[in-house]
């Protein structure tokens, strides 16, 4: 089983270079087919024609494949009237890509409209294509765009429109070097001014007479269908004639050709043509009006009728098929859409701009509450050091008084140590140490409070042995302060509680007492020695007892 295990990540990596190349392939046809796309389309098509849109992985891929391929067939005349092929590039391009991309998909959906019938439809996704002119769109497109949609104009009579769209395209196409789009739009534009703007076409027939001069192409002889119009307009029956011998013998609109020999009287010949022409869908009412008019210069006037009947029915058709298709409205109904679109997004970033108003003026008054919470906790700090400050100042000041107490008291001592210190030899004894310790503790204590340290150091090398400093202690007290002695045994005090409280009345504190004596629970051995000496709770401090105890019986 290990062995194929092996293999595994080499399939992978294998199938990942086989998936990277096929999108590489893809896009290489899809680059080609697009650079082929004007020149060449039938080449194209052929580039696309072997790959299946709904196989490609990429959605940008398929979106483009989708376009690109709705275009070639467009362009090699294989009409289409489902959206199928183009859906892709529908759904992909208005999130993404270039405006470009926008308004290529949106003129080859209306065109796809346009095969259906569905005018309506295909005159709103043009005025939508209209919203991506710019530097940056396809202008070639823009300028087919401006045409379609005017064509679709022309067929509504919305003829300024028609000729303003047609000014557009010929400005466009100009612009790209397409000499042979431009001339048509600009031709489409002279048709309309003979009938509405006399000057323009008397000012454009020089141009338009140049174009007709080219036999072979279509603009040759769309100019020649226009000239033979101007001169029909404009001219005498002469420059008519004149232009007759000139265009007959190759130019194909018959129905111009129809009317310009009305005009001159040649009804023979102008029922000639006439009769061989076939009447197409797109020029139906302007081959009825020829033939109203041939009939009327018959003199068969039942027939002329007959035709303004047709004409008058025809157009009735036209015009009902294109209220009921509501293609007038399309614009009108896509810019209110747009309208309610824009109303909604200015509703949108109101609310938006309510919404980023609240939490701003929330945030800003977070900021001062944290600020006014920061300042209040500030000022309780500064008022809770100045507290401690104040506390340790008292502290301090308890401290020195009460190392002052013990200077008093050892100072005290030390007087009455010197008065006895020739007598009884063991007592001296006890008594020079004593008066050592005392002249070794008060130099520190004269120190101040800075010394404490200092005190409490010497005090555990004084306690070191603690017996022999409790003996001395008491030989002292014995010596200086006998009737103290007494009174505390009257009172069954042990030598300890003796000497405990005897340090209290020399400054120290009961902690300080209790450690020379070895006493740790000091709290409870005042109590006792409170006790025994008949001290209430209320009374005054065992300390204060005591020195007045010492004051009495001294004196």
């Amino acid at each position: 089983m290990r062995a194929p295990l092996r293999y595994i990540p080499l399939l992978l990596l294998a199938g990942l270079f086989w998936a990277c190349g096929g999108d590489r392939a893809l896009q290489v046809s899809l680059d080609r087919a697009d650079a082929l796309m004007e020149a060449h389309p039938d080449s194209a098509l052929a580039l696309l024609k072997p790959y299946d849109g709904m196989q490609i992985r990429s959605e940008a891929q398929r979106a483009r494949f989708s376009l690109l391929y709705s275009m070639a067939l467009d362009k090699n005349y294989i009409d289409i009237d489902s959206l199928t092929v183009l859906q892709p590039a529908l759904d992909y391009y208005p999130t993404h890509g270039t405006d470009a991309d926008k308004i290529r998909t949106l003129y080859y959906a209306g065109r796809i409209y346009e095969n259906a019938g569905h005018m309506e439809k295909a005159m709103e996704v043009w005025a939508e294509g209209l919203q991506y002119r710019g530097s940056k769109t396809d202008s070639l497109t823009l300028a087919r765009l401006l045409v379609a949609q005017g064509n679709e104009y022309y067929r509504l009579y919305q003829f300024d429109k028609f000729v303003e769209n047609q000014r557009q395209a010929e400005y466009i196409y100009r612009s790209l070097g397409r000499k042979d789009l431009a001339d048509k739009a600009f031709l489409n534009q002279f048709e309309l001014s003979l009938n509405r703007d006399s000057v323009y076409a008397k000012a454009n027939i020089r141009k338009v007479a140049q174009l007709a001069l080219d036999s072979t192409s279509f603009n040759g002889e769309l100019a020649r269908s226009k000239v033979l119009q101007y001169e029909m307009h404009f001219g005498t029956s002469e420059s008519l004639v004149a232009r007759l011998k000139e265009y007959e013998r190759y130019s194909k609109d018959s129905l111009d050709l129809t009317q310009a020999l009305l005009n001159l009287g040649r009804i023979s010949e102008a029922e000639r043509i006439l009769l061989a022409t076939q009447p197409d869908s797109n020029f139906h009412i302007k081959y009825l009006l020829r033939k109203q008019r041939l009939e009327k210069a018959k003199g068969n006037f039942e027939e002329a009728l007959k035709s303004s009947e047709l004409i008058l029915k025809t157009f009735d058709q036209e015009q009902s098929a294109v209220i009921e298709g509501g293609t007038q409205f399309a614009e009108e109904r896509f810019q209110w859409r747009t309208t309610v679109e824009k109303h909604k997004q200015s509703e949108l970033y109101i609310v938006i701009i309510g919404a980023a108003s609240v939490i701003v003026v929330l945030l800003i008054t977070i900021m001062l509450y944290y600020k006014w919470i920061s300042s209040r906790n500030k000022k309780a700090f500064l008022e809770e050091q100045t507290r401690r400050l104040e506390i340790e100042k008292q502290n301090r000041e308890l401290e020195i008084e009460h190392m002052n107490h013990q200077l008093l008291g050892m100072e005290e001592e030390k007087a009455a140590l010197e008065k006895i210190v020739n007598e009884d030899s063991i007592i001296r004894k006890a008594v020079s140490k004593r008066l050592a310790i005392l002249n070794s503790l008060i130099p520190i204590i004269e120190g101040g409070g800075n010394n404490q340290k200092k005190l409490a150091e010497a005090l555990r090398a004084l306690t070191a042995d603690r017996k022999e400093f409790l003996r001395n202690t008491r030989l002292s007290m014995s010596a200086t302060h006998p009737a103290l002695i007494e009174y505390f045994k009257e009172k069954e005090l042990s030598d300890d509680e003796i000497v405990f409280a005897y340090l209290l009345s020399s400054g120290f504190s009961g902690k300080e007492a209790g450690y020379i004596v070895g006493k740790k629970a000091h709290y409870n051995y005042s109590a006792d020695i409170r006790k025994k000496l008949g001290l209430q709770q209320g009374d005054r401090y065992l300390s204060h007892h005591i020195r007045q105890l010492i004051d009495e019986l001294d004196s």
